[in-house]
């Protein structure tokens, strides 16, 4: 919204705003049980590997030799988990199991030598087949054919992998295998926006004004990015030009010192109030202004008007002449028109 100041030349006073949203969402989160026995195991859909030491859980393939992990609550034998998790399926094999993923790859031994890697493969053959005992604690898949490793946790890697059964430190690398209970913790819901001032609207889009005297904005509606009012808004006044015109900062009272072009930019805080003072040296003048709807104006006229068909009354009403010459200073009815006479 544009504020045009006219004396003489013009000082264009620019409102300008600074707006902005804000918000937070939480993930979604799911439960999940422990799985105690190989009966319990082969009677469920799908399950995931869990880590419960460094409480960590099995994620996405690291498209390599292993899989990647995400962090976990675990409370009383329940878990917690918001990030992604794969969940794998048990297809038996005789006396072995086989490892699925939802995509149909079944989880393999790829290990050499001393180096400790699995893969996934489109079909399962002797690297695939798995030996599952639980235990108190935690649950051995063993791959016992061609090199001998087990399904263990590196928490140096973050990855989910083959390893020695007696890896260094294997009690801390075990896993444990979990159902989801089907329960889903919903996300907590959006925090509303914050609703920011987006406009300023003015009753007025400019203002002529006499040297020495004191104007008020016309009326100022501050709206927010959703069109509503702003009540109590407060804006804070800065001036991009302190030789054309300095600006209190809190009461927004505007100094005109030079001709030239400035921008008074606004910050909003809680309500809006604004004053301009010209230097008193500016010639008698007669104002006139005019109202309407839509907005207020008051414009500069010759200051001297001539006693030529002009017909000049009291604001009582009484006529008083056809010219402004020698008039006392006060409001007069000219042509019909309220004028303010001025000696500043």
């Amino acid at each position: 919204m544009n504020i045009n100041l006219r004396i003489l030349n013009y000082l264009f006073v620019l409102v300008c705003l600074i707006a902005g949203t804000s918000m937070s969402v939480r993930a979604e989160e799911r439960k999940f049980t422990r799985i105690n026995s190989i009966s319990e195991l082969e009677s469920v859909e799908g399950f995931i590997v869990v880590n419960e030491y460094y409480k960590r859980a099995l994620s996405e393939w690291d498209g390599t030799t292993g899989f990647n992990s995400v962090a976990i609550n675990l409370d009383n034998g329940v878990v917690t988990a918001s990030d992604k998790v794969t969940t794998l399926k048990v297809e038996k094999n005789g006396n072995y199991y086989y490892l699925k993923t939802a995509d149909g790859l079944y989880l393999s031994n790829a290990s050499a030598g001393t180096a400790n890697a699995c893969k996934l493969k489109d079909v399962p053959d002797e690297t695939s087949k798995v030996e599952i005992t639980f235990f108190t604690d935690y649950v051995n898949i063993f791959f016992a054919k061609n090199v001998k490793r087990s399904l263990l946790y590196s928490d140096n890697s973050k990855l989910f992998t083959c390893y020695n059964s007696d890896y260094y430190k294997q009690d801390v690398r075990m896993i444990s295998l979990y159902i989801s209970t089907g329960e889903v913790v919903p996300p907590n819901p959006p925090e509303p926006p914050t609703l920011q001032p987006t406009s300023v609207k003015f009753s007025s889009a400019s203002l002529t004004i006499l040297k020495g005297k004191k104007y008020t904005l016309p009326t100022a509606t501050v709206l927010l990015d959703n069109g509503e009012e702003l009540t109590d808004a407060q804006l804070a006044y800065s001036s991009s030009n302190e030789n054309v015109a300095s600006v209190n900062a809190s009461t927004g009272e505007v100094t005109l010192k030079d001709f030239g072009t400035t921008t008074i930019t606004n910050h909003t805080m809680n309500g809006m109030r604004a004053y301009f003072v010209i230097p008193k040296d500016a010639v008698n003048k007669i104002l006139s202004y005019n109202a309407d709807s839509e907005a207020t104006s008051i414009v500069a006229t010759d200051a001297n008007l001539q006693p030529k068909d002009h017909k000049v009354y009291n604001i009582s009403g009484m006529y008083v002449g056809d010219s402004n010459y020698d008039l006392m200073p006060g409001t007069y009815i000219v042509d019909g028109k309220k004028v303010l006479i001025s000696n500043q």
